[in-house]
């Protein structure tokens, strides 16, 4: 297995990490309406997002050189 898949694995992760923790600030946001939850949830969500940008770019990258190198 190459490294950029594992580093695509990664980074998959971290964002299915980030979505939990975030779903987790909302409950507990609910559950106590301690504004520090709010402000977790948010801050996860941005941390997601910029994570998945991150991922199309780094595939389109890596796809962009599998179809160089493979004969034509």
């Amino acid at each position: 297995m190459k490294l950029i898949v594992v580093h695509q694995i990664l980074i998959a992760s971290a964002i299915g990490l980030a979505v939990i923790f975030g779903i987790r600030s909302i409950v507990m946001f609910a559950n106590s309406g301690a504004s520090i939850d709010i402000l977790l949830a948010a801050v996860s969500a941005v941390v997601a997002a910029a994570l998945g940008v991150y991922l199309r770019k780094v595939r389109a990258k890596w796809l962009s050189q599998k179809r160089a190198a493979s004969p034509s």
